[in-house]
């Protein structure tokens, strides 16, 4: 037997992240024909959905409430739509760290070449060449390695501040419970 008392409390302790929707279409993307367990979610609802659950639920764990009218509703699509997005969203997240991931090996791969250009560089300089090719070799390899360098730092840092709020909210989204509801 569910205790009634208990889920209350819950409820209360959890942010009530609330949508109004006119359809079931309005999560879906309207250039999708497919049925509502393949198809692709509409850019709007994910962007206010962004907005609204770091509005409410400020950091803390919520519960997700889509409310539809009641002439609308279904069980059998809210079933389907209540088991499938968390499920888009926990695919996002993974694809979101897989990016990052690969953006943090570029950041680190140009980095590592720009010293590398750079010890060349120097070590060219060092060597005190006469010839002009050398010469050049050293005007060309002290630029582009400090360019590399720090296009390299600014990918490692700025793609990961950036990627941060949104690998948060899959993260969260993805675990939180999705109910139906009537207005």
């Amino acid at each position: 037997m569910i205790d009634k008392s208990a889920l209350a409390r819950e409820e209360k302790e959890q942010a009530r992240v609330t949508l109004w929707l006119d359809s079931y279409d309005d999560l879906f993307s309207d250039f999708d024909p497919r049925s509502y367990s393949k198809r692709a979610l509409s850019d709007d609802f994910i962007a206010q959905a962004k907005k609204l659950i770091r509005e409410e639920s400020r950091g803390r764990d919520f519960l997700w409430q889509l409310l539809l009218p009641a002439s609308v509703r279904n069980s059998a699509h809210e079933a389907v739509i209540a088991e499938r997005l968390p499920l888009i969203f926990s695919r996002s997240y993974e694809q979101l760290l897989l990016q990052r991931k690969k953006s943090r090996i570029r950041g680190i791969k140009m980095a590592g070449f720009g010293i590398l250009l750079m010890v060349i560089g120097g070590y060219i300089s060092f060597q005190e060449p006469e010839e002009f090719s050398v010469h050049l070799l050293l005007i060309i390899f002290e630029p582009a390695g400090w360019f590399l360098f720090w296009s390299g730092l600014d990918i490692l840092l700025e793609y990961s501040r950036k990627t941060k709020k949104d690998l948060d909210f899959y993260r969260r989204i993805s675990r939180t419970k999705i109910i139906f509801g009537s207005y």
